[in-house]
């Protein structure tokens, strides 16, 4: 791609996904910095995809953030948020409980905000929260 298409958008999300692989963030957060950038929000959310494969929750929550605002009510960008979240429990929460109102069947809202509230110590919740998405 790079010598056929070197100014091609996806070539820096997929270099900085090479170097996430290699554990080489050094090499990736320029590349990474390129796609937002750009600011398409596909490639933007796969940015923030790879933040957090390398472990960068705050770059990973700009991106989440970056989407949002382009593109308010996207599922992929609220489950990233959330996932950047995670340290701020309670911010996470709410927002996996956000994409699961706007989309109450995605499978990995509900899962992610089941294996929460587990994490939390509020299994029972987690488990009235499934049987409640079941019944719908």
């Amino acid at each position: 791609l790079a010598s056929l298409a070197p100014d091609h958008p996806w070539l820096p999300l997929i270099q900085a996904a090479s170097a996430v692989l290699r554990n080489d963030t050094g090499t990736a957060r320029p590349l990474l910095a390129k796609v937002e950038t750009h600011g398409e929000p596909d490639l933007v959310l796969r940015a923030g995809m790879l933040w957090v494969q390398a472990r960068s929750l705050s770059d990973a929550e700009r991106c989440a953030r970056l989407v949002l605002a382009k593109r308010p009510g996207d599922i992929g960008a609220m489950q990233l948020l959330a996932t950047a979240l995670a340290p701020k429990p309670a911010e996470a929460e709410a927002m996996w409980k956000a994409a699961l109102a706007l989309d109450p069947a995605n499978p990995i809202t509900r899962s992610s905000l089941e294996t929460h509230l587990r994490h939390l110590g509020r299994s029972h919740e987690a488990d009235d929260l499934i049987n409640a998405l079941a019944g719908q």
